[in-house]
């Protein structure tokens, strides 16, 4: 099963395992990178403003 993240959550980034994506506005998610999802600090920032975000293997998410 994929998993949504929480926006303004702290994730282990490192362990995370990419599953696909949300169709958003299906403008097409071609050229993301899950890291500009995420500061720095490994917060997760939510989607983006076409409403896409990834989706992650729900083993590989933890929160910190």
């Amino acid at each position: 099963m994929d998993g949504k993240l929480t926006e303004g959550e702290r994730y282990d980034t490192g362990q995370l395992v990419l599953a696909g994506w949300t169709h958003g506005d299906g403008s097409g998610h071609e050229s993301y990178s899950y890291w500009d999802f995420f500061d720095a600090e490994g917060r997760y920032l939510g989607p983006d403003v076409c409403g896409i975000e990834p989706l992650f293997a729900e083993s590989t998410i933890t929160a910190q």
